[in-house]
């Protein structure tokens, strides 16, 4: 059991260090269960989940535009559809030189969690 714990304490600050299901739908639930400001809710759900689903900084999500999103059907992936979410960025803490940057999510079985739909409730 001392092992165990020794090495989940080596993974805090580095890729292993995440969010578990339970406390990314706590935080989604809180801004969800809020009474007013829904525009900013909806957009801090989105932001959090495009955040810990492509890795990118806040002030790139902050910055993206409809124009900076595409979709791509995945083939071969499963039994039904898979459509991904393209993000294409020039611009950010780590891109001075404006080089084009890509990243993706795809759809989550949980709707609550999921980055394609609550980016597609946020933009429409």
């Amino acid at each position: 059991m001392h092992i165990v714990l020794c090495v989940l304490h080596l993974g805090i600050g580095t890729i292993l260090d995440e969010y578990s299901a339970e406390e990314k739908r706590k935080v989604i639930d809180h801004w969800w269960s809020a009474k007013s400001h829904h525009g900013e809710h909806l957009r801090n759900v989105a932001g959090f989940l495009l955040q810990n689903s492509t890795m990118a900084r806040g002030d790139n999500v902050r910055h993206l535009q409809l124009s900076d999103m595409w979709s791509r059907t995945m083939d071969g992936e499963g039994p039904s559809i898979c459509i991904a979410l393209g993000i294409t960025s020039r611009q950010g803490k780590t891109n001075k030189v404006g080089r084009a940057e890509y990243t993706c999510a795809i759809r989550h079985k949980d709707f609550h969690v999921c980055t394609v739909g609550m980016v597609a409730i946020y933009f429409f």
